[in-house]
């Protein structure tokens, strides 16, 4: 009898012991795969980000103190985790286990809405510049049959904004006598498919036939019509998607509110770890609603 419970407890202990090591292998492999597309997730979304950064850092070295301070303070509101840091520091000075938590969601909620608002703005800003910018292009190229003087007039055309101040980069390197591919970089540095999909036709100007530029303009216009024809369209939806999220969040705001002031709402979640864990619950799965929400409405307008 002896023998086989010690049998028994080896086998036990062996398949113990093999199960576990399968589980911390599959583990690592799956965070190894999970570092890995954050770290191709990361490269491919931020470092476009920051090479914009550093070049609007260099345009605003003979910008006046003033001007230079109210960008940074602009490119700060429009970040969410300067927001969640303002709720963290918020939530430390309160001190308090109803209010410290919702001050801290509040703050990642309006920070990731007012980024997604921005980004918006900014997106349909770019298809509009873009577009102006193949359109104008495309009506001078066949005239002036020259890449320098057609993205000069189509320049004169452009409002301020990102697009400009690309286009007005491009133009510099190619009066410098740089390879089109190097110089159409600024393009292709933007995070718009119009000014991506013009830059690279920029930068094969020198190994294409005008008469293939010409009709790869022409279609590069027509793909920019229906993008914007689909984004109009696209208008009235969004608008109420985002109206309808804002009016969600206002009814959760007020719901804090309520929970947070009214003495026996307050006294239910405060007493016991139990009741204050599920009030924490309530609220994370209220902030990641509302941060997936805002995702889906960036990666839409895109």
């Amino acid at each position: 009898m002896g023998y086989q419970i010690r049998t028994i407890l080896w086998l036990a202990t062996f398949l113990g012991t093999a199960g576990a090591a399968l589980l911390l292998r599959q583990t690592f492999l799956t965070l190894l795969d999970l570092g890995e597309g954050t770290y191709r997730w990361a490269r491919r979304k931020l470092l476009p980000r920051g090479m914009a950064w550093l070049r609007e850092i260099e345009q605003e070295e003979d910008l006046p103190d003033e001007a230079v301070r109210r960008a940074a303070l602009e490119r700060l509101a429009e970040n969410p985790l300067a927001w969640g840091a303002l709720g963290l520091v918020l939530a430390a000075l309160l001190h308090d286990p109803m209010l410290s938590p919702a001050v801290l969601s509040v703050a990642a909620v309006w920070g990731d809405a007012w980024y997604t608002l921005r980004m918006s703005t900014r997106s349909r800003r770019m298809d509009e510049d873009a577009g102006n910018l193949v359109v104008q292009f495309e009506s001078r190229y066949p005239i002036l049959r020259s890449v320098t003087r057609s993205l000069s007039a189509a320049l004169e055309a452009l409002p301020e904004g990102e697009v400009r101040k690309a286009v007005d980069a491009t133009l510099r390197r190619l009066r410098l006598s740089q390879d089109a591919a190097q110089a159409a970089a600024p393009l292709l540095h933007l995070p718009n498919p119009i000014a991506s999909r013009f830059g690279l036709l920029l930068g094969s100007v020198q190994r294409t036939t005008p008469e293939v530029m010409q009709d790869a303009l022409a279609q590069l216009r027509e793909d920019v019509e229906d993008r914007l024809a689909l984004r109009n369209e696209m208008r009235q939806d969004l608008t109420t998607l985002r109206g309808t999220v804002r009016f969600l969040q206002a009814v959760l705001l007020a719901g804090l509110g309520v929970v947070c002031l009214v003495p026996s709402w307050r006294g239910y979640y405060t007493d016991g770890s139990g009741h204050w864990m599920l009030y924490l619950l309530l609220l994370g799965v209220a902030v990641l609603g509302s941060l997936y929400v805002n995702a889906e409405i960036r990666q839409m307008e895109q």
